[in-house]
């Protein structure tokens, strides 16, 4: 993907997305029923029902700095790369006449980092229909930075999951990343974790490719293998994440259509917990008529986001 491309994007970009990014890096959050720039609200949702529950869904658009953005996504395409084997054929193939692709000097858009979407092995449908043209990976093993050309990224995976609840789930979780993740010898590990661990790891982290033709239906996160925690990380292309009302009946998730509506913008990280995690179905909408903000249009791009979850203690065991 051409600098020309990058540079067209850029140029591209709608303004009233644009204007919402902020000069720096914060971490201020933001919830469903306060006023804010990246939220609103569809189909009269019941703010009453969330009255005091502001904790269970919190957004921060500007958590990782531009650098960091390109770090994760390094990570992220790698380890998607190696398990998508029309990407594999192709890299191969092109290995020896292209060089490899990056952002653009002094670009903040990162579809530069991308290449066509012919080139990637997207599947047309998750096994549940949830998923339309995507890839996805587990994450269980992590390179070291210089196979993937690009800074320690421990650092910045580290608040990620400090941001995790305190739970033994969790303590477990940030105990095993600290003994396998960050690398021996670093200041950030204490001398008392830096042991062999034996115990399972009781969070997953997951990382899906959407493709610019790609959307996520409504629907709840497995209750029966996950736990009461989602933490998301947007990489990419503006998508719009919807929180709607939904019950279980049966077999079957009756959706209410009224909840809210969240940019998300490259960059950021949310946190979906307990009410929202169990009482609200999440989709991604596609492209199109509805993927519109402040009266602009949304340019359509490839987005990677990074999935944590917590696992429930008697899965993980």
């Amino acid at each position: 993907m051409g600098l020309f491309y990058c540079a067209y994007r850029r140029l591209n970009k709608p303004t009233a997305v644009r204007i919402l990014r902020t000069a720096g890096l914060s971490t201020q959050s933001h919830h469903l029923t306060s006023e804010s720039p990246y939220v609103r609200a569809f189909g009269s949702p019941n703010a009453e029902k969330l009255k005091g529950k502001d904790g269970d869904f919190l957004y921060f658009p500007d958590f990782f700095s531009q650098a960091e953005q390109e770090t994760l996504l390094k990570l992220a395409l790698w380890k998607l790369d190696r398990v998508d084997s029309r990407r594999r054929r192709r890299r191969r193939r092109k290995e020896s006449t292209e060089p490899p692709q990056g952002p653009s000097v002094g670009s903040n858009n990162l579809q530069c980092m991308f290449d066509p979407s012919s080139d990637y092995g997207f599947e047309d449908g998750h096994f549940d229909s949830v998923i339309t043209r995507y890839r996805e990976s587990l994450i269980t093993a992590f390179p070291n930075p210089s196979t993937i050309g690009a800074p320690s990224y421990s650092s910045i995976l580290k608040r990620v999951y400090d941001l995790l609840p305190q739970s033994a789930g969790s303590e477990l979780a940030r105990d095993l990343y600290y003994d396998k993740v960050l690398p021996e010898g670093s200041p950030e590990i204490s001398p008392a974790l830096d042991q062999p661990f034996e115990q399972p790891l009781q969070t997953s982290t997951h990382a899906l490719h959407l493709a610019p033709d790609g959307y996520i239906l409504p629907h709840v996160d497995n209750v029966d293998a996950s736990g009461t925690v989602i933490i998301g990380v947007s990489l990419g292309a503006d998508r719009i994440l919807r929180l709607e009302e939904a019950t279980q009946d049966g077999p079957q998730l009756k959706i209410a259509h009224k909840g809210w509506d969240v940019l998300l913008n490259s960059g950021s990280l949310y946190i979906q917990k307990d009410s929202i995690r169990y009482e609200y179905a999440h989709s991604i909408l596609p492209y199109g008529d509805e993927s519109v903000w402040n009266n602009t249009q949304l340019v359509p791009g490839h987005r990677v986001s990074l999935m944590v979850r917590d696992i429930k203690p008697e899965v993980a065991s």
